[in-house]
């Protein structure tokens, strides 16, 4: 495992500060405005100093940036408040005398969201959102569930054990929240083999039969796999359907966009992958919040057709999703293809980077998991990677 100084965790807590800030402190009261990080953005918004110092921090100098112009400017208000309790809970020292039962009977509601959210992806040595997670978990269980008052900060820690490895506490935890994604997390688990095939089938079959009330677009990933185009092909009826009569242009382009992707997972479940790569690098992602999906997918696509140079380009983007739409597992499989991306083209302390991101996130993953943390040590070992630390 490769430890965080306590500065460097710091550092974590900027970057996922800067995002959650982005959410929260152009709020008003409990409806949240969020931000996509990696989209280009103009600013619109009549906001105060402090908050246009935050906004261009986030693109002019990235995460950090905007955390630290946070801090130094807002010093005394909820959003700083949240920051420092965090950076207290990632304190090494302190981890093991945490008492995280009493935090969640405690912690107001909506200061447990924006914790939660604080803590779900920084790859901390004490794991400090999983114990946030289980703590939830044993409640739920005792009380029968997640009450809908805890359902953010339910949702933010689900996110946070997909990013720590912990899949089957995330689905337990999902499970446990009646408007939790379960659905989402299972097929997380389906991708690594930890469900059986027929335990997939027939939950996805049941979110299939809520259509067009509800539909889980990135299930056509698991269709492609399982080769059911007929599933497939439901959904990319009823989005073409859905266009009718749209007269919210960006609403439409989504639209327009999951039909496209349908028909590249349509190409895939079929096996025809050329076909599928060329919808999908043909198919503009527009302002798509959850096109997270279909990114990885177009990048595994490009590798195994072994156009590095393309794939190279498209994982320059640090991660798949947005601040509004994400995935904590794609986000650690991304970074590893980075990684490897990296040190295919001779970027070696690059690689020593996103291989080191890679073990402190899943170092005491799922045991399923545990085939990257090796892969990723390995490569670590191949690389001197001591020996370029030394030097940077």
């Amino acid at each position: 495992m490769t430890e965080r100084a306590p500065a460097k965790t710091g550092r974590y807590v900027l970057a996922a500060a800067a995002a959650v800030m982005a959410a929260t402190t152009l709020a008003c009261g409990a409806s949240y405005l969020e931000i996509p990080i990696e989209t280009p953005i103009q600013p619109k918004l009549d906001v105060t100093p402090f908050q246009r110092v935050l906004v261009a921090g986030f693109v002019a100098g990235g995460l950090a940036v905007g955390g630290s112009a946070y801090l130094a400017l807002a010093t005394a208000d909820r959003g700083s408040a949240y920051i420092r309790l965090a950076d207290e809970l990632l304190d090494p020292k302190r981890a093991a005398s945490i008492d995280f039962a009493r935090l969640v009977d405690t912690l107001p509601p909506e200061t447990l969201c924006n914790l939660a959210g604080l803590l779900r992806h920084i790859p901390d040595s004490a794991q400090t959102i999983v114990l946030l997670g289980r703590v939830l978990s044993d409640r739920a269980l005792f009380t029968g569930g997640i009450p809908n008052e805890l359902g953010c900060a339910a949702s933010r820690a689900i996110d946070g054990l997909q990013f720590r490895g912990h899949l089957h506490e995330a689905l337990r935890l999902a499970t446990l929240y009646r408007h939790g994604p379960r659905p989402a997390v299972l097929y997380n688990l389906t991708r690594v083999g930890m469900v059986s095939a027929e335990e997939a089938r027939a939950e996805f079959n049941k979110v299939l039969a809520l259509a067009p009330g509800t539909r889980l677009s990135k299930l056509y990933g698991w269709w492609a796999t399982d080769h059911d185009t007929a599933a497939i092909r439901t959904y990319i009826t009823q989005y073409a359907l859905a266009q009718n009569g749209v007269l919210n242009r960006p609403m439409a382009a989504m639209l327009r966009a999951n039909v496209a992707a349908g028909y590249a997972y349509l190409a895939l479940a079929k096996g025809d992958s050329a076909s599928a790569l060329n919808q999908l690098l043909t198919t503009t992602d527009t302002l798509h919040y959850c096109w997270c999906d279909n990114r990885v997918t177009t990048v595994r696509l490009l590798l195994n057709a072994r156009r590095y140079d393309d794939a190279a380009a498209r994982l320059a983007r640090r991660w798949p999703g947005t601040s509004i739409c994400s995935n904590g597992f794609d986000d650690i499989l991304w970074t590893l293809e980075r990684a490897r991306s990296f040190e295919r083209v001779g970027r070696r302390k690059d690689a020593v980077t996103e291989y080191s991101f890679v073990v402190d996130a899943w170092h005491s993953a799922d045991a399923e998991l545990q085939g990257y943390v090796r892969e990723s040590r390995d490569a670590l070992r191949r690389l001197g990677a001591s020996r370029l630390k030394s030097k940077a």
